[in-house]
């Protein structure tokens, strides 16, 4: 049987697209730097994200939205605490709330407006400088992190917040940094996922600049599931898709005093495999809770990736996400001169 043929009706369609929109960010990995916070030192991330997209690849297909969806709209807001365990190990816990609405076209009469929001999945990740040059500016890193749902929402629905599996990430992380500043990294890493969801591959780079107040950076990385069927094929199933993602995202980050700033993000999924082809933006604010933390001398606290479209976080809600996510990194060391 040929895929046009197992291709759903367009209503059919539309509600797999928006359903993709949930499970597809949820799980999404992000391009960490290998800046930590330092002994002691604790920080909290208050986030706002929302996204949009213009088309949808069904399987490898680019496809623009079905008309029965007027409009389609996602936002999430997300609070993250970081807390320096040792001057090598950080601890990171982060928990979105999503809410995602879909207008029906009215005069064609074939979907009503449909709505759903709730807590998503809880994150907790460690981050382990594994090794450091003598010098400071080479970098190994080991990072490790647990996934779950945190609230009973419907994962195979018109709208959902995520595709129900607790994920258990492993991912490599080299990270190089200049005197002047300038800094690249370069990750390697993999997903094992639960409740049928396909396991992950990912790979990612990232450069940018950081000094005392101000941080930048660029990430380029790619996901892909190690197998699943396209949306459409014979006894497929949502959360057992296979989801591939290719993104570019950027973001900023100021610390306007020693206690409180700001971060500012843009992302876009450029090209993919069963999952929306979204835009997202983000904007947080950032506070340091612990002033009194031992930490190495060298610049201040500054934000990373942006927390990204859930979906989620964002595998491209595609888990902003696992979104709507990226997910904040601070840097609190330079390399030694």
């Amino acid at each position: 049987m040929s895929k046009d043929r197992c291709r759903p009706a367009p209503s059919t369609l539309a509600c797999l697209i928006v359903f993709s929109l949930g499970s597809s960010t949820a799980q999404a990995a992000n391009t960490e730097d290998g800046f930590l916070k330092g002994k002691g030192r604790t920080e909290l991330v208050l986030s706002l994200a929302t996204e949009r997209f213009d088309d949808f690849r069904f399987g490898s297909e680019r496809m623009d939205l079905p008309p029965v969806f007027r409009e389609i709209d996602k936002r999430s807001a997300s609070v993250m605490v970081k807390h320096g365990l040792t001057d090598d190990l950080d601890l990171t816990v982060q928990l979105p709330y999503i809410s995602s609405r879909a207008d029906g076209d009215a005069s064609l009469g074939d979907l009503p407006a449909q709505s759903e929001s709730g807590l998503q999945d809880l994150s907790v990740q460690l981050k382990w400088r594994a090794a450091q040059s003598r010098d400071g500016r080479f970098s190994f890193l080991l990072n490790g992190g647990l996934t779950t749902p945190a609230s009973d929402y419907v994962e195979n629905a018109l709208l959902s917040n995520g595709n129900g599996a607790t994920a258990l990430d492993l991912h490599v992380v080299f990270h190089h940094q200049a005197e002047s500043g300038l800094f690249n990294v370069v990750q390697a890493g993999y997903s094992a996922r639960t409740a049928g969801v396909p396991d992950a591959i990912f790979i990612g780079t990232k450069i940018g600049w950081v000094g005392d107040r101000f941080y930048f950076g660029a990430s380029l990385d790619r996901e892909q599931s190690t197998s699943g069927p396209d949306i459409g094929d014979p006894g497929f199933t949502f959360p057992a898709t296979r989801v591939e993602s290719t993104r570019l995202a950027v973001s900023t980050h100021w610390s306007f005093t020693p206690v409180f700033g700001a971060s500012v993000g843009i992302g876009r999924y450029l090209d993919g495999r069963n999952l929306p082809l979204t835009t997202y933006y983000s904007l947080g604010l950032t506070f340091q809770l612990d002033r009194g933390g031992r930490h190495r001398s060298g610049a201040g606290p500054v934000l990373g990736p942006s927390t990204r479209p859930s979906g989620a976080t964002t595998r491209p809600t595609t888990r902003p996400s696992r979104g709507t996510s990226t997910r904040p990194a601070f840097a609190t060391t330079r390399p030694s001169r």
